[in-house]
């Protein structure tokens, strides 16, 4: 059984060093979102992050908890990447997001390819959300994650992307389902 009551964020890294790999972790993102959309209890939101609007640095949310697929399957389209990966600041956005929710669970899946701007604020923001019960897993390209994350898996080719995500998510889902 699939464990439902559950809220999820995906969060994507769209720094420089993505440029390469953007379109397809925004196509993974939405396979992801589709197949979450489709299951009865689970809620999903996906963002990228940094964005740059007005010439601040934040994130740019594709899909919220109360959009379905039908009405956000065109705007996974055009990421593009840039800047700097400030995960902690993305971080804290997610959390603003997933803690209130009603859902029993949360979860937040970043997805991320490099070092963070500030890994020891990453340290505390990851802290202060399971203080909150958000269970947080990571998928590095390239790069192990296991430092900030131990609930995190690195894959070494683009390729493996896709599977990694689904493979993660339901690993996720499904151990305290039942």
């Amino acid at each position: 059984g699939i464990a439902v009551n559950t809220a999820v964020t995906i969060l994507i890294d769209a720094s420089g060093s993505m440029s390469s790999r953007i379109a397809l972790a925004v196509d993974a993102a939405l396979g992801l979102y589709s197949a979450l959309d489709k299951l009865y209890g689970v809620s999903a939101a996906v963002a990228t992050f940094p964005a740059y609007v007005d010439g601040s640095e934040g994130v740019k949310v594709i899909a919220d908890f109360n959009d379905t697929l039908r009405t956000r399957a065109d705007c996974f389209t055009g990421e593009s990447a840039a800047g700097g990966t400030p995960l902690a600041e993305a971080m804290l956005w997610a959390g603003s997001n997933l803690v209130p929710r009603k859902e029993e669970r949360k979860i937040l899946f970043i997805c991320t390819d490099g070092e963070p701007n500030n890994g020891e604020r990453v340290k505390q923001m990851k802290q202060m959300l399971e203080d909150e019960g958000v269970e947080i897993v990571c998928l590095g390209i390239g790069h192990d994650a296991h430092d900030y994350f131990p609930d995190s898996r690195t894959i070494h080719s683009i390729a493996e992307m896709p599977h990694a995500v689904f493979q993660m998510m339901q690993r996720k889902l499904l151990r305290h389902a039942a």
